[in-house]
């Protein structure tokens, strides 16, 4: 499987009936939403972009999270072809769990069913000291509008967010299971940089591990994928665009007829 075409040969054939995949930023990209570590990135646009998620920082200043962080606000957006690439291998059987980085909830959009946001979202909000439920729509104004929403405890009001500093979701753990009893990991627009999340890799027995990101990333060697030309190593990385490699898989597989019926998106 060392090419697309084979990749997505396996995969017309069902050699892997229980996938996990793994997404971050880089797959919505092209819904307009900017990743957060790339030269053009959102912390290459903030002064000191670690506070902007640090939850002892915003309890401190919650000012500083309402003036820099309204461009994660992304309500109108849409699912990218990754995204419904991800929603096709799960309709079609093949996939049993997703975990993704992203806060912006359009896996959810695209159909996927069985996804755990590992950084949280923004459909929701709370206060950070009382934990007291708020709605979206308040918090996002107030987040557009620079200004902090404060709760009846004083507590400033954050989204759904997980800032650092905080636990994951308790479903991250809950469905480790299904990482572990993977027959093929997907990995997809992410960096691998962020830990836990990039500890996932490791948590897959010994399945090929497909690596589909823009960036080159040979040099990532201390989260334990080998993507040299050893024969034992079953990790696999194609560099590119994620739609575009996610088109290419489409059409090699013969699916396009099928995604176009799913989803009305062209191939």
């Amino acid at each position: 499987m060392r090419t697309i075409e084979k990749f997505a040969q396996a995969l017309k054939k069902e050699d892997f009936k229980k996938i996990a995949v793994m997404t971050g930023a880089g797959i919505s990209v092209n819904a307009g939403i900017p990743d957060f570590r790339s030269k053009t990135g959102l912390y290459s646009k903030l002064k000191n972009p670690e506070l902007v998620f640090d939850i002892n920082h915003f309890i401190k200043n919650p000012q500083f999270f309402y003036d820099n962080a309204p461009s994660i606000i992304t309500p109108e957006a849409q699912p990218t072809l990754t995204h419904y690439f991800i929603s096709f291998l799960e309709s079609k059987g093949l996939m049993q769990i997703c975990y993704s980085q992203n806060i912006d909830g359009l896996e959810r959009k695209a159909g996927v069913k069985k996804v755990v946001q590992a950084h949280g979202n923004i459909d929701k909000a709370h206060c950070a000291l009382c934990r007291k439920d708020y709605s979206r729509k308040d918090v996002v104004d107030a987040m557009r509008a620079s200004k902090v929403m404060y709760c009846d405890c004083k507590g400033p009001i954050k989204p759904d967010v997980v800032f650092f500093g905080e636990s994951l979701p308790k479903e991250f753990e809950m469905n480790l299971e299904l990482v572990a009893s993977a027959d093929l990991l997907i990995v997809m627009g992410t960096s691998l940089v962020v830990r836990p999340f990039s500890s996932l890799v490791n948590h897959v027995g010994f399945v090929p591990r497909i690596v589909i990101n823009n960036t080159d990333l040979k040099s990532f060697g201390d989260i334990g994928l080998d993507f040299s030309d050893n024969k034992m190593t079953k990790d696999v990385l194609f560099v590119g665009d994620t739609d575009e490699i996610s088109r290419k898989i489409i059409s090699f597989a013969g699916w396009k007829e099928e995604f176009y019926e799913k989803f009305k998106v062209k191939i």
